[in-house]
Formats: structure tokens, sequence, C-alpha cells
């Protein structure tokens, strides 16, 4: 695979590491926040194990804090579900007993990679915790050039994105400040005039200049669609007509995607959460891009198995790479330094939505758009998907 932009940084992938703390106690629970915010983590507190799941079903951590004898869950208990929502966290016993045996066997089973006893030295937990941190970043760092082949570069970031962030950042920036930074990338005018006169943006009349599509698909949503068109050109590797057919379907189907989401947004969700819903639905599949263009011929039996047997879109995934493209595209937006959020919905995209509009927006809009990489929705989504696909403008809805 060809470099594809700047040498790989492990600071570029770095930000605040987040830790579970889960102990019956109260004061024990208050104690380590106190403690570890101040030291710059993400803290996630609880006192119940079921709700401490509930969380790490829903979001990734980095480490767990679990102590080892409570009333509703045992620890080891709790140890050994998380595992499988969070494989790669690193997970640390405390306890006030000297269960040795207890201890000794999950630690030797991998349940656990460290035990604490209470009352625990501030000073050496924190050099712990720093450690433990270390080690992930490390790892995190490995397992990025592992899932894009090893290589010592990965695709640059969208710099024309950031230029175009710097300037909206400015008060009172004229429109034609914006629309001569986006006319410097022909590339990105091309993709930017399709979009506008796309059936999914409905256009009376054709959009021939960037400054009609700037002002017809709005600055906003210009400045996150410019960030995704880049995405998909950035993403190197094979330039084989295959592979580029299939990222131009992926192209298109991101925008069906966003626009659905985009308009069930519009109805739905405030200003902000419009904007988030529209570019997470155009990133969520961005991993299938970097799945196509580094490895078209492994994509070509990833394609095989969706179509000749009765897999679902992640077990195929899984059973071709090893690694779930929504894990590979979440990866490569933190690597890009986007915001988390996006990077976060990306993440969960094909996971159970509960009380998450966004994520619900998102899988909605997937279903309605339809294609070769959407995923059976969940059944409590059925009702919510037909009475959208009844209400959808029809330039969206007959697609």
């Amino acid at each position: 695979m060809r470099d594809m932009g700047g040498p790989m940084s492990r600071a570029a992938v770095e930000k605040p590491a987040s830790i579970l703390v889960l102990d019956d106690e109260e004061g024990v629970v208050s104690a380590l926040r106190s403690m570890l915010r101040r030291e710059g983590y993400r803290i996630h507190h609880f006192t119940s194990a079921t709700s401490a799941l509930t969380l790490i079903q829903e979001d990734v951590v980095d480490v767990i804090m679990c102590d080892l004898r409570m009333p509703e869950m045992s620890g080891i208990e709790f140890l050994n579900r998380a595992g499988g929502f969070c494989p790669n966290a690193a997970r640390i016993m405390v306890s006030g007993y000297e269960d040795k045996e207890v201890i000794l066997n999950s630690l030797a089973k991998g349940l656990a990679q460290h035990y604490v006893m209470k009352p625990w030295d501030d000073t050496e937990l924190k050099s712990l915790l720093a450690r433990t941190v270390r080690q992930l970043r490390l790892s995190e760092y490995q397992r990025l050039r592992d899932i894009f082949g090893g290589v010592e570069s990965l695709p640059a970031a969208p710099h024309l994105h950031q230029k175009l962030c710097a300037t909206l950042a400015r008060p009172d920036v004229p429109v034609q400040v914006l629309v001569a930074e986006i006319e410097k990338n022909p590339p990105v005018v091309a993709k930017l005039l399709q979009v506008a006169n796309s059936v999914y943006y409905s256009a009376r009349k054709p959009v021939t200049t960037v400054r009609e599509a700037v002002q017809f698909i709005g600055t906003g949503y210009v400045e996150n669609l410019v960030m995704v068109i880049e995405a998909f050109q950035h993403v190197g590797g094979s330039n084989d007509a295959w592979a580029a057919e299939k990222v131009d379907q992926l192209w298109h189907g991101a925008i069906a995607r966003a626009s659905i989401a985009k308009a069930i947004a519009d109805e739905w969700l405030d200003l902000h959460g419009k904007r988030s819903a529209y570019v997470a639905a155009l990133l969520q599949d961005i991993g299938l891009v970097v799945r196509v263009r580094t490895d078209p011929e492994r994509f070509r039996r990833f394609l095989d198995l969706l179509q000749t047997t009765d897999m679902g879109l992640l077990d195929a995934d899984r059973r071709a790479f090893g690694v779930p493209h929504d894990e590979i595209g979440a990866a490569l937006l933190r690597y890009w330094n986007l915001p988390e959020s996006f990077v976060d919905l990306v993440a969960r995209h094909h996971r159970s939505s509960g009380s998450d509009d966004l994520l619900t927006v998102m899988q909605v809009a997937d279903a309605l758009a339809g294609g070769p990489y959407v995923m059976d929705p969940s059944p409590a989504l059925h009702p919510v998907i037909e009475t959208w696909r009844a209400n959808l403008p029809s330039a969206i809805a007959t697609r």
C-alpha cells in the first residue's frame, strides 16, 4: 500500500483516557472520581453493576476499575461480561479483602490485568494507571497499523475542511471567501456540484457554480460535506476500476442516507443535532471505503459472503477482515482528530440505538436508503421506519 499522507504519530491518536469506576460504596467511588479527574481522565462512575454494563454496551472505555465484592453482581461476573463489550479495555480489580485464590485465578484467566488492595496509595495507583494507559496507547498505535496494513503513513486529514473551519470561525466572512477556498480544489468542486444537483437536494434549476452550491446547500452543511468529500478522496490504495466503482457506490449511498437523515432531523432534532446526524450519516461507512481501497480482493470475498450465505453484514465483515468496518472508520476519524461525537456515532452505528435520538436517525435513514451494505434494523425501529417512509419528501422517498 502506498504512502497516503504525513507520518503517523502516536500523539495524533491520543485523547484523555476514559475510566469506568464501579464500587457499591459511594465513598470509594467519590474518592476515586475526585482523584482521577484531577489527573485529566474522563470518568464514568457507578455503584450499580447493571448500570455500568448498560454504559459499556453503548460506549467504549479504556480502563475498568471494579470492586471484587458487590451485592448485585460479583466483580468477577461483571468483568467477565464487560470483556464481551470492551475486549480491549484494561481491567483492574479493587478489593478490601485478600481473596488470593480468586484474584490469582482471575489474573491467570485474563479477566483482569491488575489488582489493587484497599486502602490504596494514591501515588502508586496514579502511577499504575499512567503505565496502563501508556501501554494501551502503544497497543492502539500498533492496532491502527495492523488495521491499515502495517503502513508507516495513514490517509492525511482533510486539509480543505480545516481551512474552511478556520475561515468560518472569523466573524462576518463573505460567502465569496468560502467559495474561493473551495474553488482551489477542482475534484471537490466537481463532487459538490454533483451533490447540489442530485435528486436528494431537489434543486429547481441546475446549480452550475460553487457560489450557487454553497447558497443552496447552506454554509454549515457545505463545510461538513467538503470534509466527507475529502475523506473519500484521501483514502488511497487500489486504483483499479472495480474498486473505484465500489467507492462511487459507497459515495452515492452516503449522500442518499445523509439526505434522508437530514430530512428526518429537520423535523426531529435541534440545529446541532441536525448537522451531527447529517455528518455522521455521511461518514458512517468510511471504514468500508478503507476496505475496498486497501484490500479489494478481500472486499470481493466479503461481498461474496454477503451474497451467497445467510451471514449478516457484520458477521461477513469479521469473517473476511477480522476487524469490523465500524471500528476501522472510528479509528481513522480519531486519527484525523475529528470531533469525538462523530467518532462515537460512527463506532456505534450498528449497535442498539436505545434512547439515542441521533443514532436512531442514522439507523432509520440507513434502512430507508437501502443498498448492499444495510443491516437489518432492530424490530423496535420498524414502526419508526415505516412512519418516516410515509412522510419523507417525495423527491427523497421515491429515490
